[in-house]
Parts: C-alpha cells; sequence; structure tokens
C-alpha cells in the first residue's frame, strides 16, 4: 500500500504578485476585473 492510496486528492489555483503576496486583510494585491470574472465562471459550481 503507498502512503497516498484511498486519500483525496485536492488541487488549488493560486496567484501571487513578483512578492509572492496572494493577498492581505482580506483582499487581493491587485484588481483585474475581467480575470475575476474567468475565474468566478471557472470555479462557480466546481468542488
Amino acid at each position: 500500500m503507498t502512503p497516498t492510496e484511498g486519500k483525496p486528492t485536492r488541487a488549488a489555483i493560486v496567484a501571487m504578485n513578483a512578492a509572492q503576496v496572494i493577498g492581505r486583510d482580506g483582499t487581493l494585491p491587485w484588481h483585474y476585473s475581467e480575470d475575476l470574472k474567468r475565474f468566478k465562471r471557472l470555479t462557480t459550481g466546481s468542488t
């Protein structure tokens, strides 16, 4: 038996800026409305 056998697979989508920041105080360090719309379209209803 392998150590990962029977364990669920997980995936994450992560975006970060040049300083490797992914967020601060509940906000993103950038705002691109088209990118956010695309992310919502791709991820809504997914688990």
